[in-house]
């Protein structure tokens, strides 16, 4: 065989097999196979998705607007985070941020978070049976 027809048939057979592997054919698999993953993991998603979100909508209707527990949560004696707002008689510029109960040396505490009118922010620990300030810090 002389030099032209060996280049002829190594150009040949790079140019078939080219040809072959961009024969829409032989693409139709992977792209199947692609878009059956992408399908699968998109309602994977989803479906976890739901569920997370509807242990959120239980959770919500277990609350009421202040955010307490509509269960016998508030045991006898406790004020409600409405009126221990109430008694504090925080000055009228003063935003709350974030209201959460949360144990503290084995007791229940409120924990309000509140921004007063120079914009500077403390965190109060509050005896949810007396509304007596326990604890003040003014955050960074």
């Amino acid at each position: 065989m002389n030099r032209t027809m060996q280049a002829d048939t190594v150009s040949t057979g790079v140019v078939s097999s080219l040809v072959h592997f961009y024969r829409p054919d032989s693409m139709l698999k992977p792209l199947v196979i692609i878009v059956f993953l992408a399908l699968l993991l998109g309602a994977v998603a989803l479906w976890m998705a739901e569920r997370q979100w509807g242990g959120y909508e239980r959770q919500a209707r277990q609350h009421d607007a202040s955010g307490l527990r509509k269960t016998a949560e508030l045991s006898e004696g406790m004020l409600s985070l409405q009126e221990i707002l109430q008694r504090l008689k925080l000055p009228e510029d003063t935003r709350i941020l974030e209201v959460e109960r949360e144990p503290h040396g084995g007791k229940l505490y409120y924990e309000i978070e509140l921004v007063n009118a120079e914009g500077r922010i403390f965190e109060l620990l509050i005896d949810p049976y007396t509304a007596k300030v326990v604890k003040q810090e003014e955050e960074d």
